[in-house]
């Protein structure tokens, strides 16, 4: 019989399963999803800022294709509507006025800045890539800026070095998506002393400001961010707002520089599925006492890689639109994907198609069935910082097909202690499954609970991914290394939190024998496994593994019956326990 833990979590990666498919998407999703742009409109063509602010300034619907980098020596302010604008790959705006122009306020407000759309509805930017000279606390203009802009969708854009920061939104605008965009800053701080010397910031990488003071305050500023990345270099406003509605959605904030991450002034902010991975930030800082009112926040299936969440304020309902929530274990991978992930990274071309790479520069061919096995054991990290994978020295890089899930409701990640097991439904699943000659002989782990008591001294244990846990008692506070020894052949192992207090883990290694089964492997319906067109029937309730033909896993579940209909008709590879087999949707 399966845990409610077990049965929850394949159900939220069913329901998400398709995050590679839906990262790019022709509309919208959010407050900005009726934003339709230029439509089917021709594409025109710019090459120069001239063409540019002509094309911005027509009338009618328009699909505008920049095709060259531009410079630009000052902000292009536009009124515009019903305006789709995009970049080829590669193609950078940029505006590089420095310190050596800039001498005065004036100055930053005559020279600097590249886009500002006033006034203006229905506009769609994909794969924009803005490039600014730095972060001058100097009242200059930002990379990308909206004053009453309505029905808009921003997406697949890049933000750098904006030099008041990178976009920022105010006035009455309304209705806006930002999705799948990027945020830093590659230049360092620039002291105010060396330009304009005001009262401001030595070091203003604050990357996205809504609202331009307290009393901006228009009827309604509703705005989502989704799959967005507040990368290295930020420091403050991710986002900093004023008197609006915010959905941050699946977003991912990772900069090593950052200090206040949310800021809100009388401001609703539905948090939901996103991921914050540094440790020397405050997650949110209320502002309403210099804004006015009050904030109503909520973060719901979210994770910090250090501390805890801020509680909940107030009561704060989910949008009522119609969306899909990645699980936050799955948002890092999604957004910092260089193929697809956040930032300019559509392949868009002068006929106005838009496709993505997904996938291509990192492509396995089919799953294998049997990979080659390396020889000796196996010892997984967990004091990398986050999942461990091979990439961030989590699990060696010969042993590339050991699958780990974490069930993670209340734990976190410590460089120093592991993971730290901090709710009774967090376990961490290791199966090497992949590896059809092997079976675990042996397992040790090192276990340290440091509230222990007497009546609070176990952790538990199975040799399986569903069933009934075992439990090791820990003698006391102190460091203890667990030995633990299958009675059958098994290659996975999972370790639940079960002492009622934190329980922390700082490595697992494995020790395997030769498997009996080794030969086992073939397309067969053994298990009684089947698919009838819609339905994968899994009366056996062990995982299933959907990969397609490129290698992608595109979903996993252990539920009886799991359901197809999402995936594109084609041919894709099942894995389930000691067989792989075909299916024809």
């Amino acid at each position: 019989m399966k845990t409610n833990s077990i049965v929850l979590y394949a159900v939220a990666l069913l329901t998400v399963s398709m995050s590679a498919l839906w990262a790019h998407a022709d509309t919208a999703v959010g407050y900005g999803a009726k934003a339709t742009g230029g439509g089917t409109a021709s594409p025109t063509l710019v090459t120069s800022v001239s063409e540019l602010k002509s094309a911005l300034s027509a009338s009618g619907k328009k699909v505008i294709i920049i095709t060259k980098s531009l410079t630009f020596t000052s902000q292009l302010s536009v009124k515009t509507t019903d305006k789709t604008l995009m970049a080829l790959p590669g193609v950078t705006l940029t505006n590089a006025q420095g310190s050596g122009e800039i001498k005065s306020e004036s100055d930053a407000k005559s020279k600097t800045g590249i886009l500002e759309f006033k006034t203006s509805s229905n506009i769609v930017l994909r794969n924009l890539t803005f490039v600014g000279p730095g972060a001058w606390d100097c009242e200059g203009n930002d990379d990308l800026s909206f004053d009453g802009v309505t029905q808009a969708w921003i997406d697949h854009c890049e933000f750098q070095d904006g030099i008041d920061g990178n976009f920022d939104i105010k006035g009455a605008s309304d209705n806006i998506t930002i999705s799948n965009c990027r945020f830093r800053y590659l230049k360092g701080a620039t002291p105010k002393s060396t330009w304009c010397k005001d009262s401001g910031s030595d070091d203003h990488r604050f990357s996205n400001l809504v609202g331009s003071g307290s009393s901006d305050k228009p009827s309604n500023r509703r705005i989502t961010y989704q799959l967005c990345w507040w990368d290295e270099g930020c420091v403050q406003r991710m986002p900093r707002a004023r008197h609006s509605t915010f959905h941050l959605l699946n977003c991912y904030w990772s900069s090593s520089k950052a200090s206040v991450d949310l800021g809100l002034g009388n401001c609703t902010a539905y948090v939901e599925g996103c991921h914050f991975t540094h440790k020397s930030s405050v997650i949110y800082r209320d502002y309403s006492s210099s804004d006015g009112g009050s904030n109503k926040l909520k973060f719901v299936n979210s994770y910090t890689s250090s501390g805890s969440l801020p509680g909940d304020i107030g009561s704060v309902a989910a949008p009522t639109y119609s969306y899909t929530a990645l699980p936050y274990a799955d948002v890092k991978k999604t957004v910092t994907d260089a193929t697809c992930g956040a930032g300019a990274t559509l392949q868009v071309k002068t006929d106005g198609t838009v496709s993505t790479n997904c996938g291509t520069q990192e492509q396995n061919p089919e799953p294998t069935p049997n990979p080659v096995t390396p020889k000796g054991g196996c010892c997984i990290v967990m004091t990398a910082g986050d999942v461990p994978t091979v990439g961030n020295g989590g699990i060696p890089k010969e042993w590339t097909e050991v699958d780990i899930t974490v069930n993670n409701t209340k734990s976190t990640w410590d460089a120093n202690d592991g993971i730290k097991l901090g709710g009774n439904a967090d376990y961490v699943v290791f199966d090497f499954s992949r590896y059809k000659d092997i079976a675990i002989s042996s397992v040790e782990f090192d276990v340290t609970i440091p509230n222990w008591t007497a009546e609070h001294n176990t952790v538990g244990y199975r040799f399986a991914a569903d069933g009934t846990n075992q439990r090791y008692e820990v003698k006391s506070e102190k460091e203890e290394l667990v030995t633990l020894v299958p009675t059958g052949e098994t290659r996975v192992f999972v370790i639940q939190r079960t002492a009622s207090t934190s329980t922390n883990i700082k490595k697992v290694c494995f020790n395997f024998s030769a498997s009996s089964s080794a030969s086992a492997l073939q397309e067969t319906s053994s298990q009684g496994l089947h698919y009838d067109g819609r339905l994968l029937h899994n009366p056996s309730c062990q995982q299933v593994k959907v990969y397609d033909l490129n290698g992608h896993l595109l979903l996993q579940s252990y539920l009886s019956q799991i359901d197809m209909t999402d995936l594109l008709h084609g041919v894709y590879v099942v894995r389930q326990a000691d067989y792989v087999r075909k299916i024809v949707r």
